[in-house]
This record gives structure tokens, sequence and C-alpha cells, in this order.
């Protein structure tokens, strides 16, 4: 099977799809909502941004956030090894993919 998912550089193919759980928000901004993991990473200006230090009132790719709200440990997917550097498009944000997968939470 021949999967791709958009990026910033075109359709590109994955490794996988994870399936894992973790402490999740919902940001909500001027045009849609976005449930991920404290930990998810955005880009913004051409940098990497965790979740976490999103603020209401910050403006992300051009979209106002308008309200944050912590939703507990719920289950998220996340692309895994996405090709030429571990980006992908989703709701208009460029999100940052995990790049290997491990089995605990060091190496």
């Amino acid at each position: 099977m021949n999967v791709k998912i958009l990026t910033p550089t075109g359709y590109r193919g994955f490794f996988k799809i994870q399936k894992k759980q973790g402490d999740c928000i919902k940001i909500t901004f001027d045009n849609c909502e976005v449930k991920c993991t404290k930990d998810h990473r955005f880009e913004h200006n051409g940098k990497p941004l965790f979740a976490s230090d999103v603020y209401v009132g910050m403006v992300l790719n051009g979209h106002k956030v308008i309200s944050i709200e912590d939703i507990g440990i719920q289950t998220v997917y996340t692309p895994v090894e996405v090709e030429n550097g571990h980006k992908y498009l989703s709701n208009g944000f460029v999100h940052y993919n995990c790049s290997f997968l491990g089995s605990t939470a060091t190496l």
C-alpha cells in the first residue's frame, strides 16, 4: 500500500500511524479547533512550538487562538517518520510528527 500524507513540500510517504494516549488540550482558533497532546508540535515562524506553549490571543499560521481547554487523557493518532522533514499539514497548520518510535519515554 502506497499511502501518502500532505506536507509543506507535497504528498510524501510515512512509516505508519502511531496510536497513543496522552494528556490533551483543545485549542479553538477563529476558524477551527485542534485536539492534541500538550507535547504536540506545531510550526511557528519556521520553528517547532509545543501545544503547551500556545496561548489565548496568539496568532498561529494567521489564525487567532480563541480558547484553550484541558480535555484530559485522550487517544490520539500521529504519522511517524514523514519523508522530507517530519512535517505534515492538517487543519491548515504545519505539524511535526514523530521521527522515531521508542517503547519508553527515554532512549
